[in-house]
């Protein structure tokens, strides 16, 4: 009877230890972090992976099959989404749930590209861009 008791608990233990490592979110510390990663997917033209990076509101407008055949190739045409991680540091607008970043491109004023993203259960995600 100890030794069913014992093999129960023990039982209990593994599955709540397993069950605990597989439901952990991974979070994005920073916006500049999750628009490198968003940036990344882009470059390798991961248009689906890239998908995943924006807020729901923004998917209620794109729809992930036309982001993948029209928006994403543009965005990997362009290079500036494809390359947003190798631009120094953006300027930075943050507060707990929302930040802007804007992005110098080029050599010329206008050469910028500015991004709102919104904190989404821990994680940020690009709301819009201009």
């Amino acid at each position: 009877m100890k030794r069913i008791i014992f093999l129960l608990l023990l039982t209990m233990v593994i599955l709540t230890g397993c069950s605990a490592a597989t439901v952990s979110p991974t979070v994005t510390k920073t916006p500049e972090a999750s628009m490198k990663e968003f940036s990344s997917k882009i470059a390798s033209q991961h248009y689906s992976e890239a998908y995943v990076y924006f807020s729901p509101d923004f998917q209620k407008k794109e729809s992930l099959e036309h982001f993948i055949t029209t928006l994403g190739p543009v965005m990997y045409e362009c290079k500036t989404f494809a390359s947003l991680g190798s631009y120094p540091s953006p300027l930075k607008n943050e507060s707990p749930d929302s930040a802007q970043l804007v992005y110098k491109t080029g050599s010329k004023v206008e050469d910028t590209i500015q991004l709102t993203l919104v904190k989404i259960n821990g994680e940020w995600k690009l709301n819009d861009f201009r």
